[in-house]
């Protein structure tokens, strides 16, 4: 369960995943946009400690297809507490991005 209100753990995870690739492609010496989506494509399960892992070796696939339920809770920090743990839906398994 977040002890943190969920979009502050959704923003950090953001930046954090920008972060580890831009210190994966400042060690391959390679800055380029190229070098920095080659190193965040290398991550195969990254951030579980944000919620769900996710793998971003595969460009044409979500990183992760589970997703949490919030409910609104006026008392909680952030306005939402965590309703239903992350699952992933039978919606989501099935679901084919569509790529071209």
């Amino acid at each position: 369960m977040f002890t943190v209100p969920m979009a502050w753990a959704t923003g950090y995870s953001a930046a954090a995943m920008v972060g580890d690739a831009l210190r994966e492609a400042c060690a391959a010496k390679d800055l380029s946009r190229a070098g920095v989506v080659a190193a965040h494509r290398t991550r195969s399960s990254w951030g579980g400690e944000y919620g769900v892992p996710m793998d971003f070796t595969v460009f044409d696939r979500p990183a992760s297809r589970a997703s949490f339920v919030t409910r609104p809770d006026r008392d909680a920090i952030g306005g939402a507490v965590v309703f239903e743990e992350a699952s992933v839906s039978g919606l989501a398994k099935e679901y084919r991005v569509p790529v071209g």
